[in-house]
């Protein structure tokens, strides 16, 4: 997939989420919306970022912006991760790298910008354009 430009619509993309569901971007038409990515559940770096998004969720919902958090892990992993760390947003399968933070190639970790801005996202509803081609989507 191609990369994702600032300011520049996502191109939609569908993917297995927790639940039993599929999770599509076309879903979340007309929302603001947190995508955020991270390599792998059930590590130290990803589990304090998937928690920092759960105890920010609150104020998410007061501002009307959904989560979801993609990474290559099977929808087995997301659903132990999912119900161990008790988070309330839907995780979504990338196993075949058909989103855009899934292949990025910028060799930064996409989940690294994702932590920095969720506090300051969760207040303003906006991602600084720093951040913005690293993670997230509006």
């Amino acid at each position: 997939m191609a990369k994702v430009a600032i300011g520049k619509k996502v191109p939609d993309f569908s993917l297995p989420a927790t639940g039993g569901t599929t999770w599509s971007l076309a879903d979340a038409a007309g929302s603001k919306l947190v995508i955020y990515f991270y390599p792998k559940d059930m590590t130290s770096g990803c589990t304090r970022e998937a928690q920092a998004f759960r105890d920010l969720y609150p104020a998410f919902r007061r501002a009307r912006v959904q989560i979801v958090g993609i990474s290559r892990d099977s929808i087995a992993s997301h659903e132990k991760f999912r119900e161990k760390e008790r988070l309330p947003f839907p995780l979504l399968s990338d196993e075949r790298k058909r989103s855009a933070g899934c292949s990025t190639s910028s060799g930064r970790r996409p989940s690294t910008a994702a932590a920095t801005w969720a506090s300051s996202a969760a207040r303003s509803c906006s991602m600084p354009k720093a951040c913005s081609g690293a993670s997230g989507a509006r």
